[in-house]
């Protein structure tokens, strides 16, 4: 992995996809103040240490960062063998630079960087990649370079603000596990003073094995009790809540709303949330085992 900032970014011109759009917001991020070439013809810049050329074209051979290379093309170890794109071949050099955790750079890899390679190397479409390619000028513009440069100038801020939101919601994510643990003492209920993105840890992680509920404050107002999946990507809880309970308010309980698919439950206060979800825990309890990974 690289450590270099660098001080000029440079890839092709006329039409702009993804690829280029995303991987200048890259750079744009990591160095506010780069400067931005597009051309094609990257030559004069080839010798450049403070240069990163990308996404150009084979024709010239001078660049490693694209998917346009007719030998030594990287690929992913997908079903397809999707080759990187240029913004996916600097992810793996560069991205730790806005992501030093590993979960953080292998969650915006995934999520998003992976979709601009498949839809770059023409492997499936997707609508990000799409809306970029809107972006482009009309055929019956003004065709001018200047009306070319304003509508990638407009990409590319959209590019930084999506880019940047997914990276900072990524490394928030991996600062949460330490939350977590500091905040469960043990038992089937782990309660949040702060809302965090606690799911994927605590479905996964053994030390979490025995969570049925999660209370914490919700953003409308209240306090949630959410149920814990038994695993990723499914909707079996390892812990129902009573049947009798779904789609209904109860003033009594504190209740003033509980989904009806069975996952979540609004209380008005915190010791309302915390005894709902020990009643819901009770009544599970006495007729079917606790769920363990």
């Amino acid at each position: 992995m690289g450590n270099k900032v660098f001080k000029r970014v440079v890839t092709h011109s006329t039409v702009f996809h993804s690829d280029d759009v995303f991987g200048v917001a890259m750079w744009k991020i990591i160095n506010p103040g780069i400067e931005v070439i597009r051309t094609l013809d990257p030559t004069p810049w080839k010798d450049d240490p403070d240069t990163i050329i990308f996404d150009i074209g084979d024709d010239f051979g001078i660049s490693k960062y694209d998917h346009h290379r007719k030998d030594g093309k990287k690929c992913r170890n997908d079903e397809t063998k999707t080759p990187y794109c240029g913004l996916g071949l600097m992810w793996l050099d560069y991205g730790h630079l806005l992501c030093p955790d590993e979960t953080a750079w292998k969650r915006v890899d995934e999520t998003l960087v992976y979709g601009i390679d498949k839809a770059d190397n023409g492997v499936a479409h997707n609508l990000l990649s799409s809306c970029i390619s809107a972006m482009n000028p009309l055929w019956d513009g003004e065709g001018t370079q200047e009306e070319e440069t304003d509508c990638f100038n407009r990409a590319v801020d959209a590019a930084v603000v999506i880019l940047k939101a997914m990276v900072d919601s990524a490394n928030a994510s991996a600062r949460a596990p330490e939350y977590i643990l500091a905040s469960y003492s043990g038992g089937p209920i782990l309660i949040l003073n702060k809302w965090c993105s606690w799911e994927s840890f605590v479905i996964q992680d053994m030390r979490m094995k025995d969570v049925c509920f999660c209370v914490y404050p919700s953003k409308r107002g209240g306090w949630n009790v959410q149920t814990v999946k038994k695993c990723m990507g499914t909707y079996d809880n390892r812990m129902d809540f009573p049947e009798e309970w779904l789609g209904k308010k109860d003033p009594e309980r504190g209740i003033h709303f509980a989904h009806p698919a069975n996952f979540l439950i609004g209380c008005d206060t915190k010791e309302q949330a915390v005894a709902v979800a020990e009643e819901a825990y009770e009544a599970a309890t006495t007729s079917k085992p606790v769920y363990s990974i």
